[in-house]
């Protein structure tokens, strides 16, 4: 069964960053997602599977701001 997806602003709204800083995560390799294709480049939008984004934080790979530590591990929880 296939976790559920996220789009960069909802990883943005759960990690207390910009969705812009989830694009670089995911270009830089920090996190996994999908790249769906579009007719042009600045229509193209990632997914990213819950999995993904919890192992990541869990890993240390990407952080989530200080003060909103504890709503996203009670959000993923969820």
């Amino acid at each position: 069964m296939m976790d559920e997806l996220l789009t960069t602003t909802q990883v943005a709204a759960l990690c207390g960053v910009s969705p812009r800083a989830v694009r670089e995560w995911l270009k830089a390799g920090k996190l996994r997602g999908v790249q769906l294709a579009a007719p042009h480049p600045w229509q193209r939008r990632w997914l990213v599977e819950r999995s993904e984004l919890e192992a990541a934080l869990a890993e240390g790979r990407v952080q989530a701001a200080p003060a909103d530590l504890a709503e996203v591990e009670a959000a993923l929880a969820d």
